[in-house]
């Protein structure tokens, strides 16, 4: 259970920050920002299409049927998942230019990230199967650094 609600979670959560990664990419002039931007993308395109391809050998669905993280024994059943964006800051997002679409963006998805933090922490401590302890494990320590370049970013950046 704990393999497939992880996988299938962390589907939906990677997908919202590889559309935050995108709204921002090519339109921030900071390179820096860019590039997170970038790695951020192309890394959870990659774990998105590994978590699929664990789904479809289980012969299990790619949604969750029922509301997130009931695989977690801590998580509040029935609260939403950390760290997602809401549609309206997703919009401002969309509509964002300049410093103030780089702020939002770091701010967001800092917020994101520590909010799939516990997800990856119970996985790789609970999953079942070696492969995906050791795949959260990974995506955890990553996102781990990701973390820390948002903050520094973060402190170099102007508040809007």
């Amino acid at each position: 259970a704990v393999d497939i609600g992880f996988s299938q979670d962390m589907i939906v959560h990677h997908e919202q920050a590889v559309l935050m990664a995108q709204l921002v990419r090519g339109r921030t002039a900071d390179p820096k920002i860019a590039a997170l931007a970038a790695g951020i993308e192309s890394d959870q395109l990659l774990e998105i299409g590994t978590l699929r391809g664990y789904l479809a050998l289980w012969d299990a669905p790619v949604l969750p049927a029922g509301p997130p993280m009931t695989w977690m024994a801590d998580h509040q059943h029935g609260a939403a998942m950390p760290g997602m964006a809401t549609t309206a800051q997703l919009n401002r997002l969309r509509s964002a230019k300049g410093a103030a679409l780089d702020r939002m963006f770091l701010q967001l998805m800092l917020r994101h990230h520590e909010g799939g933090q516990p997800m990856l922490s119970d996985a790789a401590a609970n999953a079942a199967i070696p492969a995906v302890r050791a795949l959260a494990s990974r995506m955890s320590f990553h996102q781990g650094e990701e973390i820390r370049t948002i903050q520094a970013l973060l402190a170099t950046t102007q508040p809007s």
